[in-house]
This record gives structure tokens, sequence and C-alpha cells, in this order.
């Protein structure tokens, strides 16, 4: 294990620069990392423009867009189907006077309000209510923009609506705060409206303009697809140079609720029922859902002892289905590792950004775990490497109990390197 952190100094586990990179910036997710650790991988590993660069877990298309940035051909897999839209949509180029034209008539239509099918709907917005995740009026103005997209040319349209979705966030009523919507008061009391859509719509479509306008052309436009990696890979991934990926940490993050807004926004979705079966095929990394059991336990000495210490402490974990829960997401990830080993191509490698986890003050050392787990499936270790630690220092631990002493625990974020 190295623990020289001077790759951690370069935030490359980060997505904070996703904000400002053009078409990065289209729509970027926090829990993501940087695009500039998808440049030192390809520059790494000495990637052709002939090379496949892919991620399993694409989420809004780091990995692809980056790699397609860098000339180098590129594939990514998300199970999330509105995180998939977002992935393709920031490698479309569509003309930029299309893009003009329609948006002014998407402009206008935001001021229609035609009846969201939202309203009423869980906590989307209710006339009854005070608090809704949205203001009706702005319900109604993004349901009559895309409306209004209804016939324009497919490209257009989802670039257009990326951009509404972005603008509805803006003007939300809640914040994401780490596994949880937020009610945000300062929010609330701003009482956002048509207008302000209307301004922050206007913005990202002017950001994607100039993007579009300026960045260098995509030679090779990547493949998404919308699957379970767990299950089977695509086919884009055949032959692959390298893997760059960070799949859901263990911390018990349901992402199908933290992205919901967007999900039934954008139309991914229609009803909870809906929303629970994409729960079921995404990595069993959280409790929210009655998972099929695991039935896989040899990932090795340290699993077991985690394991181990972590049942013996049940009086003091916060939900009694974490100890199946952290088997459950080993099993997950060696399917994943084991689906990569198979498709990989002749000296390819696998650049993993996971985080340590602790439960009951017992860590649980996710990154040495996965480690072995890659050897059994036929990876070679080549290094694993500490970019950050994300929590304070532990020494107050002895002090603590509970939940308490998890808040307190040191975990760090590491970056695997493993080997064909």
């Amino acid at each position: 294990m190295n623990i020289d952190l001077s790759l951690g100094k370069k935030m490359l586990s980060t997505a904070l620069d996703s904000r400002t990179e053009p078409r990065h910036r289209w729509y970027w997710v926090k829990e993501g990392f940087s695009p500039s650790l998808v440049r030192t991988a390809i520059e790494t590993e000495q990637c052709s423009s002939s090379d496949l660069v892919v991620d399993p877990f694409c989420g809004s298309g780091t990995v692809p867009l980056e790699a397609a940035r860098c000339q180098v051909r590129s594939a990514g897999a998300e199970v999330n189907p509105f995180l998939a839209f977002a992935a393709h949509t920031k490698t479309l180029t569509p003309r930029v006077g299309s893009i003009k034209q329609w948006h002014s008539i998407a402009q206008d239509a935001i001021f229609c309000e035609a009846l969201s099918p939202l309203i009423g709907f869980s906590t989307f917005g209710n006339s009854s209510r005070k608090r809704g995740l949205f203001n009706l009026e702005l319900l109604n103005g993004h349901h009559s923009a895309v409306q209004s997209l209804s016939s324009a040319p497919e490209m257009i349209a989802s670039v257009l609506r990326l951009c509404m979705l972005r603008a509805m966030l803006d003007c939300a009523n809640f914040v994401r705060d780490g596994k949880a919507l937020r009610y945000n008061e300062t929010r609330i009391q701003r009482r956002f409206g048509c207008d302000e859509l209307a301004n922050a719509f206007s913005s990202y479509v002017s950001d994607a303009i100039y993007d579009i306008e300026h960045d260098q052309p995509l030679v090779h436009i990547p493949t998404i697809d919308l699957t379970d990696s767990r299950k089977l890979l695509p086919v884009s991934f055949k032959g692959f140079k390298v893997c760059v990926m960070s799949p859901p940490y263990l911390n018990s993050f349901d992402y199908t609720d933290v992205y919901r807004p967007e999900l039934f926004l954008g139309g991914f979705i229609e009803s909870a029922s809906e929303l629970r079966e994409l729960r079921y095929h995404t990595v069993r990394s959280h409790v929210q859902a009655l998972w099929s059991p695991p039935v896989e336990v040899d990932f090795g000495t340290e699993f077991s002892e985690c394991l181990d210490a972590i049942k013996s402490n049940r009086d003091q974990l916060w939900n009694q289905r974490i100890p199946t829960m952290i088997q459950a997401y080993f099993e997950d990830l060696r399917m994943v590792l084991r689906n990569l080993r198979l498709m990989a191509g002749v000296n390819a490698s696998v650049w993993m950004v996971v985080s340590t986890s602790a439960y009951a003050g017992v860590e649980v050392p996710v990154d040495r775990i996965l480690s072995n787990v890659g050897i059994q499936v036929g990876w070679r270790l080549r290094e694993v490497h500490v970019l950050r630690h994300l929590r304070s220092s532990g020494q107050q631990l002895s002090k603590l109990s509970g939940r308490a002493q998890n808040a307190m625990m040191p975990l760090r974020e590491s970056l695997i390197i493993l080997d064909s």
C-alpha cells in the first residue's frame, strides 16, 4: 500500500473541477471523480487512439467523455437511466443554430405553465402543502417547456432537457445532503418561480453552446449502455485497455433516492414501483431494499475478521441488516471484477477509486479486501494508492460508541490498480 498522498493533493478523487470543464459541466455528479484522473490513467497506461477505455459505473459520463476528449475510444455502462442519459447527452454535438432556435421556443413555453403530472405526487409539489421539492409554478413551467420540445430533433431535445433539469435543481427547495434530500429554508424563502427558472435555463444553454463551439471535437463518440454491470458487461467493453471506475461506496447511500428528482422530472421513471425496481438493479451498498441474501463469504481474512467484529457489536448498529449488506457488497463487486477480467484485452489494467467504511466502530478496509478479491478472479495487484483521508483523526474513538464512533472513524479514499 502506497501511503504517499501526492496524488491526493491533485484532488483526483473529487469532481469539483467538473463544474468548469467543457461538457462535463453540463451536469456533474458530486460523488464522481476528476476528469484529470482519467487523463492520468490514459497517460500512465500509454493509451493510443485505437485503445479502449471503459467504466462499468459511468454515472454522468466522466470516463467515456474525458477519454473521447483525449481522442481515445471509450464506452460506459450505467444502471440509472437519468445518469445514462446525462452521460450520453454530454457527448452530443448538435447544430448551434438549431439549439438557439429550440431554446427560444422552450424558453417561451416555461411561462405557459401546462399542468405537471407531478403535482400531488409524493413530495414533488402539492397545493395543500406549504412545502414541496419544487414550487408548483416551477413544475408546471418545466412540464410546459419539455412538451414544447416534443417535435425537436433528438439531439437538440436531449441537450435542452438536460439544461432544463440543471435549472430546476438551481430553483429547488432542497439541497442534497449526503444520502438525503433536505429542505432548505433559505431556498424556500426565495420562492423560486418561472423567471428564475428561465434565467438558469438560458445560462446553462449558453454554456453548452460555448462548449460545442470552442471545445475540441469528439472524434470517437462513446458508447453508453443502460445496464446492470454486475450481471453482464456490454459487448462495447470487449478488449478494453483501461478501466477507470468508482463503484458505489460501502456507505449505505441509496443513489436511486438521491437522484429521484431527476428520474421523475425527466420521465425516466413514473411510479414508486418503477423506482423500487430500479433500486433492485443497483449494487447492494445500502439497506433501503430487501435484497436477495448473499451466498459468497470467501473474500479473505480481513473481510472475515471485520465482519465478525461488526456482528459482535450488533447492538451498536443503526440497522441490523448492515452485516448482510457488507457481504452482499463484496459479492457484487467480485462479479464486476470477474466480468471485467473476461472482457479485458492484452495488458489491460483497472483503476478503481474506493473508500473504507466503518460500522459499530469497526473499520471495513474496502481497498485491501477488494484488492484481494481482484486477485481471486485473475487480476494482479500493482498497488493500492491512498489518495486522501475523508474524516478527522480517530484519536477520540476510545471515548465514543455507536454512531458517534462511526462519525469519528478515520476513513481513507484509495486508488486500486490491477493488471491483467
